[in-house]
Protein backbone atom coordinates (compact mmCIF):
# COMPACT_ATOMS: atom_id res chain seq x y z
CA UNK A 1 0.00 0.00 0.00
CA UNK A 2 1.57 3.23 -0.71
CA UNK A 3 1.22 5.88 1.27
CA UNK A 4 0.71 9.72 0.45
CA UNK A 5 2.71 12.14 2.91
CA UNK A 6 1.04 15.70 3.27
CA UNK A 7 3.61 18.55 3.92
CA UNK A 8 2.16 19.25 7.07
CA UNK A 9 1.74 16.00 8.61
CA UNK A 10 5.36 15.22 7.13
CA UNK A 11 6.39 18.49 8.84
CA UNK A 12 4.92 17.16 12.20
CA UNK A 13 6.83 14.13 12.22
CA UNK A 14 10.17 15.25 11.12
CA UNK A 15 10.51 17.29 13.73
CA UNK A 16 9.65 14.94 16.54
CA UNK A 17 12.18 12.42 15.18
CA UNK A 18 16.04 12.36 15.75
CA UNK A 19 19.18 12.19 14.60
CA UNK A 20 19.10 8.15 13.83
CA UNK A 21 16.25 6.95 11.85
CA UNK A 22 14.39 4.83 15.00
CA UNK A 23 13.06 2.19 13.50
CA UNK A 24 11.96 0.91 10.03
CA UNK A 25 8.65 2.89 10.96
CA UNK A 26 10.69 6.26 11.01
CA UNK A 27 10.39 6.03 6.83
CA UNK A 28 7.83 7.36 5.31
CA UNK A 29 6.50 7.03 1.47
CA UNK A 30 6.45 10.20 -0.49
CA UNK A 31 5.24 10.72 -3.77
CA UNK A 32 8.68 10.57 -6.05
CA UNK A 33 12.00 11.33 -6.28
CA UNK A 34 13.62 13.25 -9.47
CA UNK A 35 17.52 13.52 -9.86
CA UNK A 36 17.97 11.14 -6.94
CA UNK A 37 18.97 7.21 -7.60
CA UNK A 38 20.64 4.68 -5.87
CA UNK A 39 22.31 1.90 -7.83
CA UNK A 40 23.05 -1.55 -6.41
CA UNK A 41 26.69 -1.66 -7.86
CA UNK A 42 27.04 -5.29 -6.11
CA UNK A 43 25.16 -7.38 -3.84
CA UNK A 44 26.73 -5.43 -0.92
CA UNK A 45 27.82 -1.87 -2.60
CA UNK A 46 25.27 1.09 -3.37
CA UNK A 47 26.09 4.25 -4.79
CA UNK A 48 23.74 7.23 -4.25
CA UNK A 49 23.55 10.01 -7.00
CA UNK A 50 22.02 13.52 -6.88
CA UNK A 51 21.31 15.53 -10.34
CA UNK A 52 22.29 19.13 -10.24
CA UNK A 53 18.13 19.87 -9.22
CA UNK A 54 16.78 16.79 -7.10
CA UNK A 55 13.44 16.96 -5.80
CA UNK A 56 11.07 15.20 -3.84
CA UNK A 57 7.61 15.09 -3.99
CA UNK A 58 5.68 15.07 -0.93
CA UNK A 59 2.09 15.94 -0.86
CA UNK A 60 2.10 16.86 -4.56
CA UNK A 61 4.59 19.23 -3.65
CA UNK A 62 8.26 19.52 -5.21
CA UNK A 63 10.43 20.45 -2.48
CA UNK A 64 14.43 20.89 -3.57
CA UNK A 65 16.62 18.64 -2.39
CA UNK A 66 19.51 20.33 -0.09
CA UNK A 67 21.69 16.94 1.08
CA UNK A 68 21.19 13.53 2.12
CA UNK A 69 22.72 12.64 5.01
CA UNK A 70 21.65 8.92 5.43
CA UNK A 71 21.32 5.60 3.58
CA UNK A 72 19.81 2.46 4.59
CA UNK A 73 18.33 -0.65 3.80
CA UNK A 74 14.94 -1.40 4.80
CA UNK A 75 13.31 -4.67 5.55
CA UNK A 76 9.90 -4.72 6.63
CA UNK A 77 10.72 -8.16 8.96
CA UNK A 78 13.62 -9.09 11.26
CA UNK A 79 16.16 -10.35 9.23
CA UNK A 80 19.38 -7.97 9.51
CA UNK A 81 20.63 -10.18 12.34
CA UNK A 82 23.35 -10.16 10.20
CA UNK A 83 23.80 -6.85 8.50
CA UNK A 84 27.54 -5.32 9.37
CA UNK A 85 29.43 -1.76 7.80
CA UNK A 86 31.79 0.32 9.09
CA UNK A 87 32.41 3.92 9.39
CA UNK A 88 34.37 5.82 6.75
CA UNK A 89 35.23 9.46 6.63
CA UNK A 90 32.17 11.21 8.47
CA UNK A 91 29.71 8.41 7.55
CA UNK A 92 28.43 6.31 10.80
CA UNK A 93 27.11 2.73 10.49
CA UNK A 94 24.05 2.21 11.83
CA UNK A 95 21.32 -0.84 12.35
CA UNK A 96 18.01 -1.07 14.46
CA UNK A 97 15.76 -3.37 14.92
CA UNK A 98 13.05 -1.80 16.98
CA UNK A 99 9.74 -1.45 16.51
CA UNK A 100 8.48 -3.66 13.32
CA UNK A 101 11.61 -3.90 10.75
CA UNK A 102 15.32 -3.34 10.34
CA UNK A 103 17.24 -0.85 9.06
CA UNK A 104 21.08 -0.87 8.23
CA UNK A 105 23.00 1.75 6.82
CA UNK A 106 24.82 5.22 7.45
CA UNK A 107 23.93 8.49 8.58
CA UNK A 108 26.32 11.66 9.14
CA UNK A 109 25.37 15.47 9.86
CA UNK A 110 23.30 17.43 7.16
CA UNK A 111 26.59 19.61 6.52
CA UNK A 112 28.51 16.55 5.56
CA UNK A 113 25.68 14.84 2.99
CA UNK A 114 25.61 14.27 -0.42
CA UNK A 115 25.12 17.80 -2.32
CA UNK A 116 23.70 18.23 -5.56
CA UNK A 117 25.45 16.81 -8.61
CA UNK A 118 27.29 14.20 -6.06
CA UNK A 119 27.58 11.01 -5.40
CA UNK A 120 28.79 8.44 -2.29
CA UNK A 121 28.99 4.67 -2.22
CA UNK A 122 28.32 2.70 0.46
CA UNK A 123 29.70 -1.13 1.11
CA UNK A 124 28.48 -3.71 3.33
CA UNK A 125 30.58 -5.98 4.87
CA UNK A 126 27.64 -8.31 5.34
CA UNK A 127 23.73 -8.27 4.05
CA UNK A 128 21.73 -10.15 1.88
CA UNK A 129 20.11 -8.18 -0.70
CA UNK A 130 16.72 -10.50 -0.52
CA UNK A 131 16.35 -9.53 2.72
CA UNK A 132 16.24 -5.51 1.81
CA UNK A 133 12.46 -4.45 0.47
CA UNK A 134 13.77 -0.97 -0.10
CA UNK A 135 16.16 1.73 0.45
CA UNK A 136 15.54 4.42 2.78
CA UNK A 137 17.42 8.29 2.99
CA UNK A 138 17.56 10.72 5.14
CA UNK A 139 16.87 14.21 3.31
CA UNK A 140 16.39 17.62 3.73
CA UNK A 141 14.76 20.28 1.43
CA UNK A 142 15.08 24.41 0.43
CA UNK A 143 12.25 25.81 1.70
CA UNK A 144 9.44 26.19 -1.13
CA UNK A 145 6.80 28.85 0.61
CA UNK A 146 8.87 32.30 1.99
CA UNK A 147 9.29 32.22 5.34
CA UNK A 148 8.73 28.42 5.91
CA UNK A 149 11.38 25.73 6.82
CA UNK A 150 12.51 23.34 4.92
CA UNK A 151 11.85 19.61 5.75
CA UNK A 152 14.36 17.32 6.81
CA UNK A 153 12.56 13.85 6.91
CA UNK A 154 13.24 10.44 6.75
CA UNK A 155 11.95 8.77 3.13
CA UNK A 156 11.49 5.60 1.40
CA UNK A 157 12.68 4.94 -2.19
CA UNK A 158 11.55 2.38 -4.09
CA UNK A 159 12.73 -1.24 -4.86
CA UNK A 160 16.51 -1.51 -6.16
CA UNK A 161 16.79 -3.53 -9.54
CA UNK A 162 19.58 -5.72 -8.91
CA UNK A 163 22.93 -5.37 -11.29
CA UNK A 164 21.67 -8.45 -13.52
CA UNK A 165 18.10 -6.85 -14.17
CA UNK A 166 19.78 -3.02 -15.09
CA UNK A 167 22.65 -4.91 -17.42
CA UNK A 168 19.29 -6.93 -19.17
CA UNK A 169 17.63 -3.66 -19.62
CA UNK A 170 20.90 -1.73 -20.67
CA UNK A 171 21.36 -4.10 -23.23
CA UNK A 172 17.75 -4.58 -24.54
CA UNK A 173 18.26 -0.56 -25.22
CA UNK A 174 21.33 -1.28 -27.11
CA UNK A 175 19.38 -3.62 -29.15
CA UNK A 176 16.92 -1.10 -29.48
CA UNK A 177 19.53 1.33 -30.85
CA UNK A 178 21.28 -1.16 -33.57
CA UNK A 179 17.90 -1.82 -34.66
CA UNK A 180 16.68 1.78 -35.41
CA UNK A 181 20.13 2.53 -36.85
CA UNK A 182 19.76 -0.18 -39.60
Amino acid sequence: MRIRVHAAAALIGLVAGSAWAQSRGSFQDVDGFTAITVTEVTSLTYTVSLGASPLVRVGGIDYPVTAVFGFWSLSDDFDFTTATGSNFDVWAFHRNSASTGDIAGWKTNPNTGILPGGNQSFAYTALTSSQRERFGLHISTAEVVPGQQGLTFYATGPTIPAPASAGVLAGAGLVAVRRRRR
